[in-house]
């Protein structure tokens, strides 16, 4: 048994140890996958547990009102899920059991190069002097199981506690280009400013839906890129491999 293993498979707390809160859906329109509506109905999730689904042609509208709809109810913590995910059951307790203010799973990008949506290093600057991010590679994912931090992440399947949004103040998300600078960036740049961690749990995965769906997976104590289309599975050790400059792939661009 590998040491992931070994840590996945330890019993996960109950349900009611935990506070209830809130699954934001931020999506354009109804939910697109029947794998995403499936897993929804299918979550465990703490007794009192709200949806939060807000629909218009504003995703950042989308975030900040549901941001603002979870704070005007007793949740406390929202967990952020796009319309186009698959994930298991236990995946919201498997966050909520740790005390991290801010925690992700393992997800990559819907589209190839399919690269993770976490940002571990900073490499240089926007013109309003906004960091911009290195993608995090597949060799440099932890084998342990444990808990790691990263400087950024993708919002998708993320846990983050009340007093984190209250602490930042409106608005949570704003897009300034959609490439470098997104929404999701903007979000863990003013919770690093206002002193919070952005913590990955690599037992917790998700899924990116689609034509040919994508997910990390580790096999043999070595990560990868498992590529499903329609059931049929093959699995690229240490991911796809590139050729590109500096920032062409590695920029903080989530989406």
């Amino acid at each position: 048994m590998t040491a992931l293993a070994a840590v996945e498979s330890q019993p996960l707390p109950d349900k009611r140890d935990f506070p209830a809160g809130a699954m934001i859906v931020p999506c354009h329109d109804l939910a697109r996958y029947h794998q995403f509506t499936y897993d929804l109905m299918l979550l465990d999730v703490p007794d009192g547990t709200i949806p939060i689904m807000k629909r218009s042609s504003s995703i950042v509208q989308n975030f900040n009102a549901s941001v603002q709809e979870m704070l005007d109810s007793e949740a406390q913590w929202a967990w952020i899920i796009g319309d186009d995910h698959g994930f298991k059951r236990d995946i919201v307790l498997r966050l909520l059991r740790h005390e991290a203010d801010i925690v992700v799973p393992l997800c990559v990008k819907r589209g190839p190069p399919f690269s993770l949506v976490l940002f571990d290093s900073v490499w240089g600057e926007d013109e309003y002097g906004r960091p911009l991010y290195n993608t995090m590679q597949f060799p440099d994912l932890p084998s342990d199981g444990k808990l790691f931090e990263v400087e950024a992440a993708g919002t998708a399947g993320m846990l983050v506690r009340r007093h984190v949004f209250e602490a930042i103040g409106d608005p949570w998300f704003e897009n300034s280009d959609g490439i470098t600078i997104n929404e999701d960036m903007v979000f863990c740049i003013r919770a690093r400013e206002a002193g919070f961690k952005i913590m990955v749990d690599p037992t917790a995965v998700i899924t990116h839906l689609g034509m040919l769906s994508a997910y990390p997976e580790q096999h043999d104590g070595t990560w990868g890129l498992t590529l499903d289309l329609q059931g049929a599975a093959v699995h690229l050790p240490n991911g796809i491999k590139l050729d590109a400059p500096e920032g062409d792939f590695k920029k903080g661009h989530v989406r």
